[in-house]
């Protein structure tokens, strides 16, 4: 059995960290990954792909060490290409489990412990996530119920809706994440929903590791979304809505009003109008497609 499915600790781990506008000395899990990275024990030798996705380079690969490679992407591609590039780095250097990273996780230092204790108690898990908080709000894992609706879960029960995870802080099987495809609208926002999905489909096991992580959500900030990330947000929205339910497709424009409203309210009235603009241009798509 462990020859065929080995545990966390008996693997080597490709860490995939994503970046953007940041240097490594102010990305959040960079001390954690590094610490890791200098042990070099046998049976603990990772390796580190940091995916810039900055316009312009901000990470120096000059003084990167030997385990870490480093891809700079000024066209953006995102969480679903750093996760690809990630998936073939890991085949190509044999490892089986990735451990997927933004620049805004807090990362404990005993991290892989916790992951070992709930890979040791669900053997079959293709995937391991962590408890995610955005300040004191639980934030993940979640439960998506058939009407859409994400509800955050400590401990969410198989057969009351599709569980679903933010993708910072999650180990994945190689196996798992490399066969995923994702459509052009999902390569940012809804990655991990989508992530969740493809595996519910196949009836893969999501493990959730018994510790909680720090990580802060931008979206959860109206004054510092831009109009072109509401506008990626809503594309990725519909992509993932199409693949849901009847019923989730046909709430979805309610929920977008509502949104609306909330963007006035805080007064940004720009992203009210794109919302609503979105939705008058979309609607037949999310309720008969």
């Amino acid at each position: 059995m462990q020859s065929h499915n080995p545990s966390i600790r008996q693997c080597n781990i490709l860490i995939v960290l994503v970046v953007y506008h940041r240097a490594l000395g102010d990305v959040l899990p960079w001390n954690t990954i590094a610490s890791w990275l200098e042990r070099g024990h046998s049976t603990d030798s990772h390796h580190c792909l940091i995916y810039d996705n900055s316009p312009e380079p901000f990470v120096d690969g000059k003084s990167l060490p030997d385990n870490v490679t480093l891809i700079w992407n000024p066209k953006n591609g995102g969480t679903a290409n750093a996760y690809a590039a990630g998936a073939k780095c890991a085949a190509q250097r044999g490892y089986r489990w990735l451990l997927l990273l933004d620049q805004d996780t807090v990362l404990p230092s005993d991290y892989l412990d916790c992951a070992q204790q709930t890979a040791s108690a669900m053997p079959k898990a293709v995937a391991l996530v962590p408890r995610i908080r955005h300040g004191f709000q639980l934030v993940s894992p979640a439960t998506i119920t058939p009407w859409g609706s994400v509800r955050p879960d400590p401990t969410p029960q198989e057969g009351i809706g599709m569980t679903t995870a933010i993708s910072s802080g999650m180990f994945i099987r190689r196996s798992a994440i490399a066969s995923i495809r994702f459509p052009p609208d999902v390569w940012l926002d809804y990655v991990d929903h989508w992530i969740c999905r493809k595996l519910a489909d196949r009836r893969l096991e999501i493990g959730v590791i018994d510790v909680d992580l720090s990580h802060d959500l931008s979206i959860r900030t109206p004054k510092t979304l831009s109009s072109e990330r509401l506008l990626s947000i809503l594309a990725a929205e519909g992509a993932f809505y199409r693949i849901l339910g009847r019923r989730a497709r046909f709430v979805l424009p309610f929920r977008r009003i509502v949104r609306a409203v909330r963007y006035l309210l805080n007064g940004r009235p720009s992203l009210a109008i794109i919302t609503v603009c979105q939705l008058a241009n979309k609607r037949r798509a999310y309720i008969h497609d």
